[in-house]
């Protein structure tokens, strides 16, 4: 285990389990972006490649409940289950970092049965990386205007000629704006 112990003001310690590419691309933005970051992964070498870029690096099998605990799995505020193509440690890893207490567990899944035993199992969110950013890419390359919009989970950004109107956000905001 390699602790880089750079701790950060305002940040959020997010656990990473899973180092393949996905997983490590989570650890570089969510650490470039000033986020405690622990990675975690079974292979060595792929845990000493993201020694010099995360806060803590640990090689430990994530489906021991006992190894999660060892780390301070349960200090995190979220984790992500990056496992790749072992559904089996993907499953049992989500449910370990659920009974743990992570308030929020967003696993990568393989198809949609794996997705729904995910979500069964208790992940916060399920994504399909891939898929995804299919999906994404589609959308930038059809409309590359909204490549300059955040994206707004339960909100319709609509463009009508030059007009940009968000549906939802106006009675948010009058919400928040009169609490």
């Amino acid at each position: 285990m390699k602790n880089n112990n750079k701790k950060r003001s305002h940040s959020r310690v997010i656990l990473i389990v899973g180092l393949g590419r996905f997983g490590q691309a989570l650890c570089k933005s969510l650490a470039e972006k000033g986020n405690q970051v622990i990675a975690v992964d079974r292979s060595r070498p792929l845990v000493e490649e993201m020694a010099d870029i995360v806060d803590i690096s640990v090689q430990a099998d994530a489906t021991d409940a006992e190894a999660l605990q060892k780390i301070g799995a349960k200090e995190a505020d979220i984790a992500v289950v990056a496992i790749g193509s072992n559904v089996e440690a993907s499953i049992l890893t989500t449910t370990i970092l659920k009974d743990l207490g992570i308030p929020e567990v967003i696993a990568r899944a393989q198809n949609h049965i794996h997705a729904r035993v995910l979500a069964r199992v208790g992940a916060t969110r399920v994504v399909f990386p891939e898929k995804d950013m299919g999906e994404r890419l589609a959308s930038l390359m059809m409309h590359p205007w909204m490549s300059h919009f955040a994206q707004l989970p339960g909100y319709t950004v609509i463009q009508d000629g030059d007009r940009i109107m968000v549906a939802g956000i106006k009675e948010d905001i009058e919400e928040w704006i009169e609490d």
